[in-house]
């Protein structure tokens, strides 16, 4: 038993991880169009994976969002929000 489990993990790592370092970036902005309104866009996946033998690039996605914020002069259920959004304008994932 001690001899499978170790040749199992090792074979299990060998076959599904890679080893390597990575930094991606993330930005957004939000602001207020109207009283209640906001919308906010935002780029997702800035910059790419370094592994031992490649670079492989993890798809830029641009996301844009409105929401619409609406309070009332109650104690208890004062406010109510509600919000679209639409993620990856630049379709840079295939199966969308």
């Amino acid at each position: 038993m001690d001899l499978i489990i170790p040749h199992c993990n090792l074979a299990f790592e060998e076959k599904y991880t890679n080893k390597g370092s990575s930094t991606v970036l993330d930005l957004g902005v939000k602001t207020e169009l109207f009283k209640n309104f906001t919308a906010g866009i935002s780029i997702q996946n800035i910059g790419s994976i370094a592994k031992e033998s490649t670079t492989s690039e993890i798809p830029m996605t641009v996301g844009l969002g409105v929401a619409y914020k609406h309070r009332f002069d109650r104690s208890y259920f004062n406010q109510y929000q509600i919000a679209f959004d639409y993620i990856d304008l630049l379709r840079a994932y295939s199966q969308d």
